[in-house]
């Protein structure tokens, strides 16, 4: 990112910063139904699990919440390939990569950072 692009989106940012709660909340749920729409569109596994929910696009800006399905740790991993929005990544791509590479490693591919979460199961990518 360029410093000016930075130096624009730091003060977009910070215009949030006054926001009342109300507004806030309101603008938090457009992002979050935006991102939504985005997996919708963009990851077969979020495509086939949002219809199975009895989401499509006529209602996934108006359906609450609480119809998405819900995801946990097992269920990304074992979905990795079609969760994902980028064509050009795997999980087994990535796995190689973290066994291959030194913690203090470039990004993956010059552009993924990857990093590493234990969660509460204690295991990384696995």
């Amino acid at each position: 990112m360029s410093r000016l692009k930075l130096l624009i989106e730091l003060a977009r940012l910070k215009s949030h910063e006054h926001m009342i709660p109300a507004r806030m909340k309101k603008y938090q749920a457009k992002k979050l139904r935006k991102m939504l729409v985005y997996a919708f569109r963009h990851s077969s596994y979020y495509h086939r699990a949002f219809v199975r929910a009895g989401i499509d696009e006529s209602n996934i800006r108006t359906a609450p919440l609480s119809a998405f399905p819900v995801m946990d740790k097992q269920t990304l991993l074992q979905n990795f390939n079609q969760l994902i929005t980028v064509p050009d990544l795997t999980q087994d791509e990535l796995r190689r990569f973290d066994a291959e590479t030194a913690a203090d490693r470039s990004a993956y591919k010059g552009k993924y950072h990857v990093v590493h979460s234990s969660g509460s199961t204690g295991n990384s990518l696995s």
